[in-house]
């Protein structure tokens, strides 16, 4: 373990959160727990991916905010997480970084090949997943709003108003296909970096594994297939309604608001922690 590491690399991250305004008081504390969990891992790459999801995620909520505002009734300037936002985010990625840490602390070798167990394997794809659904998300409902036309739901495939829950558009899957593709582009290359670059075969002259592209492949599957789970569950289980000031809200504030779709039954924070905890259970079941 890297506590010394770990306490210097969260305190940074919670202080320049609480400056530019991304996290609440009550999210900053949050992200002290998942950070203190995951930065003390002695593989790089669960910092760098943490780091990556954080950093890239918080740039895109203040995105185009004015746009956003005009559309959804709930929005919030300046996009500051807070407690039940993080842990939604975190908590699976934290859990996954401990148990390899009590599994493999200060074990040599690279996760993939020289391990004796195929846990580290699937620890390492169910972390880079299950950060990649929440980027590939993310990046699907900041920029998804953003669309030229209304989107449609996903279970009936009608126009819906955009910032409807469950409603897909190109722009959005591209998005979040992309924003998974680059939590697993940094998980790759930090993984190379660490691990893979050095290792020469018997004569000196070739690699013996090449730069991870697996990597990069599951964490863009992953981003996709979250963000398609994440918009079922919500199209479902989370209601929508429209404002007569031609809003989307998730609760019926009044006798004019009239329903979109779904039923109420879950938050916005419980979708994200069950789609992508499903998301990353897929994956760990198949590898």
């Amino acid at each position: 373990m890297r506590p010394v590491q770990a306490v210097f690399i969260t305190a940074a991250v919670v202080l320049r959160s609480l400056k530019h305004k991304s996290l609440s008081p009550s999210g900053a504390l949050a992200a002290a727990v998942v950070g203190l969990g995951t930065f003390s891992n002695d593989v790089a790459m669960f910092t760098v991916t943490l780091l990556a999801f954080f950093l890239s995620s918080s740039k895109l909520t203040k995105l185009k905010s004015k746009r956003k505002q005009a559309l959804d009734a709930h929005y919030a300037e300046g996009g500051q997480r807070d407690l039940y936002q993080v842990f939604s985010n975190g908590l699976t990625g934290t859990l996954l970084s401990l148990v390899y840490t009590y599994y493999f602390d200060g074990a040599s070798g690279v996760p993939f090949f020289d391990l004796n167990s195929p846990w580290a394997r699937t620890l390492v794809l169910m972390y880079v997943t299950h950060y990649a659904c929440c980027n590939g998300d993310t990046w699907a409902s900041e920029l998804g709003v953003l669309h030229k036309q209304w989107p449609v739901l996903i279970t009936t495939l009608h126009r819906v108003p955009p910032g409807t829950n469950g409603g897909i558009s190109s722009t959005g899957l591209l998005a979040s296909l992309g924003g998974g593709a680059v939590i697993g582009w940094f998980a790759a290359f930090s993984l190379w970096v660490q691990f893979w670059y050095r290792q020469w075969d018997a004569e000196g002259s070739t690699l013996v594994h090449g730069f991870p592209w697996f990597v990069v492949a599951t964490g863009a599957l992953g981003g996709l297939l979250g963000s398609l789970v994440d918009s079922v569950l919500g199209a479902v289980l989370q209601s929508s309604y429209l404002t007569p000031e031609a809003k989307v809200s998730n609760e019926r504030r009044s006798a004019q608001d009239k329903l979109i779709t779904g039923y109420n039954v879950l938050s916005n924070n419980q979708v994200n922690f069950i789609a992508s905890l499903s998301t990353a259970l897929l994956v760990g079941w198949i590898s």
